[in-house]
């Protein structure tokens, strides 16, 4: 019965190490070609643009701000996060971590959506600060 007891604990242990390399090949990620400026959004903070509230008409740091990272990650809002992408337009794809897809059209120095989309307005005009 030990014989038994040692043969099944030997071959749940080489399973388990198999299914966990198995594992670890799936999670390697590959360093893909970032598309040219992707730098630019990650580097800055993009803040909402309010300038009827605003003492200095608009780049105030804080909420209501998109901060995207090199890695291909953003947070909205210190709350919403998810990952983003650059399309082949320029404009940015963003994938909430609820699986919510939007969009930010990119014109010069400001982000804004197409439409009102989830926490998105149609009105909201993002600029990027320093």
């Amino acid at each position: 019965m030990a014989g038994r007891a040692r043969r099944w604990v030997g071959l749940s242990a080489g399973g388990l190490v198999g299914c966990l390399l198995a594992l670890g090949a799936r999670a390697q990620v590959v360093d893909e070609p970032k598309p040219p400026g992707t730098e630019v959004y990650a580097n800055s903070r993009w803040v909402l643009q309010r300038p009827g509230q605003d003492p200095t008409d608009g780049c105030v740091g804080g909420f209501f701000s998109f901060q995207f990272s090199p890695t291909g990650y953003f947070v909205y809002n210190n709350k919403i996060r998810g990952s983003w992408v650059v399309d082949g337009l320029g404009n940015i794809r963003l994938k909430t971590s609820t699986g919510q897809m939007l969009k930010l059209i990119v014109a010069g120095n400001t982000l804004r959506p197409p439409g009102n989309i989830g926490f998105l307005l149609k009105k909201n005009v993002f600029e990027r600060c320093p």
